[in-house]
């Protein structure tokens, strides 16, 4: 009597060999299956991460361009933003008004408030951390600059405080920015 193996030996290897590439399938889709996963967590992983860092260089920045203690434009950043206005302005033939307020020290605190809470959220405040304020005010004409002057001289006594509006009086407002401009140099 003739063997199984030995009867139909074709047949027997044909399945041996299907059962060996079917394991290895199922190895292979374990394996792939396994780096799909790995993967996933990888990817999930480094999203994480770069949202991360792109919090934290979000906050750097922030840290960068405000004041730490006013919550203020920087004055390298309100420089910035200055010439960007002025080129705004130049361009479309707008004006801006600029004042620069010298505060003593026992009414910082108090200024630090007014003009958070009085001026527009498109004006632009600066602290130069020796006492003076600079505040742009885009599309402000000396009439409007006028108005507030007047509240803050109502608000503070013992302030100085000048102001400019460009482009009718650029020249007055370069020698307003002097001051600012030593805080920006003795910063670099």
């Amino acid at each position: 009597m003739l063997s199984l193996l030995e009867a139909a030996p074709i047949q027997w290897q044909t399945v041996i060999v299907a059962v060996a590439i079917s394991c290895l399938l199922g190895l292979c889709a374990q394996v792939i299956f396994m780096m799909r996963r790995k993967l996933a967590i990888s990817l999930g992983h480094r999203l994480r991460l770069l949202r991360q860092a792109s919090d934290y260089a979000e906050a750097g920045r922030r840290l960068a361009i405000y004041d730490k203690t006013t919550g203020f434009l920087a004055p390298w950043y309100f420089r910035l933003r200055l010439a960007e206005e002025s080129e705004r302005c130049r361009r479309y033939d707008r004006v801006f008004s600029l004042l620069a307020l010298e505060v003593p020290p026992d009414d910082r605190s108090r200024m630090n408030e007014w003009l958070t809470a009085s001026l527009r959220g498109t004006d632009l405040v600066c602290y130069d951390g020796s006492g003076r304020y600079f505040v742009l005010m885009p599309e402000t004409t000396i009439v409007g600059a006028s108005t507030l002057v007047k509240r803050i001289l109502r608000e503070f006594s013992g302030i100085r405080l000048s102001n400019a509006t460009y482009p009718a009086e650029d020249e007055r407002l370069k020698e307003l920015l002097v001051p600012l401009d030593a805080v920006s140099k003795r910063a670099a």
